[in-house]
Order: C-alpha cells, then sequence, then structure tokens
C-alpha cells in the first residue's frame, strides 16, 4: 500500500488542526510500514514563486512542499517516483489535483472531512455550503468523516454507492499518571479565533472567573495565523472590556509550534473549548490524552468524545456562567479533576490510539465498504432528517 497524501499544510507549518491531525496519520502510517508521500500547499499562493522544497523524513516518508506557480508537473513527478495505491485528499480546495492524479495514474481518491466547510449563522451552522466541499464529496471515491456528528453531516450529500467511513484522528498516549494541578490553577484555550469556536463565549469565561477568583490564570494559543487583521479586531474586543486584573492573569501566546504547545500542556491545570461546532475536537482530545480535565460546549462531536461528569465537564456552548462555574468547581476540588482527567485519558486510548484508530484508515485505503451501525448512510441520513426537523431547518 502506497498513500500520496495532498494537504494544506503540514507540520511544522500549521494553520489549524488538519496539519496535526496529517501530520500524527503519516506518522503512524511510517510505523505500520505504509509507504507515504506528501504533497504539501502550504507555501503556495497560486502564483510564480521559487522552487519547490522537498524532505525526506524517517519512515522512508517523502514530503513535496508546494511554492511554484503550476505544481501539477511536480506532483505528478512525485506520483510517478511513488506509484500510489491511493491519493488522501486532505482538503477539498486541492480538488482539481486529485482528480487529475486519479485520471492520469488510475488510483482512487478518498477525501477526508476534517473541517465542515459551512458558513454558521448566528443560532447554529448552517448544512454545508461550500462548492468545493459538495464537489469532492460526490465525486471522490470514498469518504472519511472523523465522528459520527460529521457522518450525519455529510451523509446526504455523498451518493449512496461511496463508502463513507468514521476514521478518526490518531492520538499517541500523552498519559502522565503523576499529573497535578498547578497552583494557582492554569486554564488553557488552544485554537482558532472565530464565532464557531465560540471566541466571545471564551472572553465572557474568562472575565466571569477572574472576577469571582483572582487566583486562577489562563493561557491563550492560537488566533488566526493567516489574517492578523480578523486577530487583532478579535483581540481589541477582548481588551475593551477585560477586568484590569487580567493584565497579570491572561496571557496571550499566538499560534504555537508542537514543542511550545507540548510545554503548555504540561503546564496546564484545565482546558478551555467553548466550541459551537467541532468535526472531531482535536484540541479537546489533545488536552484529555494528556490527562488534563476539559470544560467544553455541548455541542457537535464533543459529545462524542466527552462523557459529561466522567470524563470531562459539558455545559451549554453559550452559557459562559455555567462554563466558569465548572471550571471554578474543578479548581477548588482538584481530586475530582485529577479523577477526571485520568478516566479521560484513558478514554482516548481506548478509542483514539494508533492500535484503536488506523484500521479504519487502512480500511477506507483498501477500499472496503463501509460497515457497521456508525457507517450506515441510510441511518444517517434519516437521523440527519430528525435533526434538521427538530432544529427547524
Amino acid at each position: 500500500m502506497r498513500v500520496l497524501h495532498l494537504t494544506r499544510d503540514f507540520p511544522p507549518h500549521s494553520a489549524g488542526g488538519t496539519s496535526t491531525a496529517v501530520g500524527t496519520l503519516v506518522e503512524e502510517l511510517a510505523q505500520k510500514g505504509v509507504a507515504s508521500e506528501v504533497i504539501s500547499f502550504d507555501h503556495w499562493r497560486g502564483r510564480a514563486g521559487g522552487g519547490d522544497n522537498v524532505e525526506h523524513r524517517p519512515g522512508e516518508t517523502v514530503v513535496l512542499r508546494i511554492s511554484s506557480g503550476h505544481p501539477y508537473a511536480a506532483i505528478a513527478d512525485a506520483a510517478r517516483l511513488l506509484r500510489p495505491t491511493v491519493v488522501h485528499l486532505h482538503h477539498e480546495n486541492l480538488w482539481a489535483f486529485a482528480e487529475r492524479l486519479r485520471s492520469e495514474f488510475g488510483v482512487p481518491v478518498v477525501y477526508s472531512v476534517h473541517t465542515l466547510q459551512q458558513h454558521p449563522r448566528e443560532g447554529e451552522p448552517s448544512p454545508i455550503s461550500t462548492d468545493d466541499q459538495r464537489t469532492a464529496l460526490t465525486a471522490a471515491d470514498a469518504v472519511t468523516v472523523p465522528s459520527r456528528f460529521a457522518a450525519e453531516r455529510v451523509s446526504p450529500v455523498t451518493p449512496p454507492s461511496t463508502p463513507l467511513h468514521i476514521a478518526s484522528n490518531v492520538l499517541p498516549v500523552q498519559l502522565t499518571r503523576a499529573r497535578q494541578l498547578t497552583d494557582p490553577p492554569l486554564v488553557t484555550y488552544v485554537g482558532r479565533f472565530d464565532w464557531s469556536k465560540g471566541t466571545d463565549t471564551l472572553f465572557e469565561i474568562m472575565r466571569i472567573v477572574l472576577e469571582r477568583c483572582v487566583d486562577i490564570r489562563f493561557a491563550v494559543a492560537g488566533g488566526l495565523p493567516a489574517s492578523a487583521k480578523r486577530e487583532r479586531r478579535w483581540l481589541r474586543r477582548w481588551h475593551a472590556s477585560a477586568p484590569a486584573i487580567a493584565d497579570r492573569r491572561v496571557r496571550f501566546l499566538g499560534w504555537l509550534g508542537p514543542a511550545e504547545l507540548d510545554e503548555l500542556y504540561r503546564a496546564s491545570s484545565l482546558q478551555l473549548v467553548p466550541s459551537r461546532c467541532e468535526t472531531f475536537g482535536l484540541s479537546a482530545a489533545e488536552a484529555m490524552s494528556r490527562g488534563i480535565p476539559v470544560v467544553a460546549g455541548r455541542s457537535g462531536a464533543l459529545t462524542e468524545l466527552i462523557e459529561h461528569g466522567i470524563t470531562g465537564i459539558l455545559c451549554d456552548q453559550d452559557d459562559a456562567a455555567a462554563q466558569a462555574t465548572a471550571i471554578l468547581d474543578l479548581c477548588r476540588d482538584p481530586t475530582r479533576a485529577l479523577a477526571i482527567g485520568e478516566l479521560a485519558a484513558r478514554s482516548i486510548e481506548a478509542r483514539y490510539s494508533p492500535e484503536a484508530a488506523l484500521p479504519a484508515w487502512l480500511s477506507a485505503y483498501r477500499g472496503d465498504p463501509a460497515t457497521g451501525d456508525h457507517s450506515s448512510k441510510s441511518q444517517l441520513a434519516r437521523r440527519a432528517t430528525r435533526t434538521e426537523s427538530r432544529s427547524g431547518r
């Protein structure tokens, strides 16, 4: 089996969770002896530029970073060397390249939905609404999604003959059994600034906690690496209403690399994930894999990832007061917080370790039919219809 990955960015370059997910998958596939070549468009702007850069990684993985204006020739040359048995598309905007590879080399295309490309409105996200994602969903030979929530959203779009696999993100086990809460507690947020990520709710939660407990600290790792202007707009929104104590208790760290992020996780007491819509919930899963208790919005795939009161705390995603109270309660009860964190890590290990998650990916690559209740497209379509009826969409 030889896999050619097409992705928008690849570690160490990162503009979001997709880079982390693809990087970990490729690394774990290499451990299983699956040859991979990665074509990453992290420096491509669709116009003439410098030469493309080739990197050789352990496990015979080759990474080609595209920066030239006309990349298909380089992609085709890479495909001739690898002779892939499958093309794995990780971003719908690159569909045209995947389709050309399929036509020229006669290989199937597996398209992975890492993010639901929706145009959310205040209230709830709309159905899939971008032409690129609809095209990839309807034309790929197989589709993978990381959660039942995502499957319910894409199932009505994909043709009945297209296998729809639930293939979860792969997460190396990170449990630290001797973990202790820092004193004073450090609450972290990791991710983009966006309405769908609940950034407005995040700011309100921080204000409430700081007003009720001056000892708790916050570290915000993230922002908008592709849009400095929008990131500054969010930061101005925070500073316009932040309490005076925030200067001493809140740090905005910007977008962190893997080593810096790992250091932050080691120092974290709790993680806050106030998202309104998550296709998987990678930042929550990363924290849980390290034994960090998570307080999250009761939305999207987070309800599959977290068992309320057992492996984390779920609150209404728009209820900042409830999430702030949950943080305060866990900080005041470190024994319970540590117990939740350890159970969370065990849950991640059981469901998303390489041993648990890789078989679904290999099944999609082999062209196996999707099996099991979670992959039944007729049942998923009926569930999605019922969900939309209840929500009034």
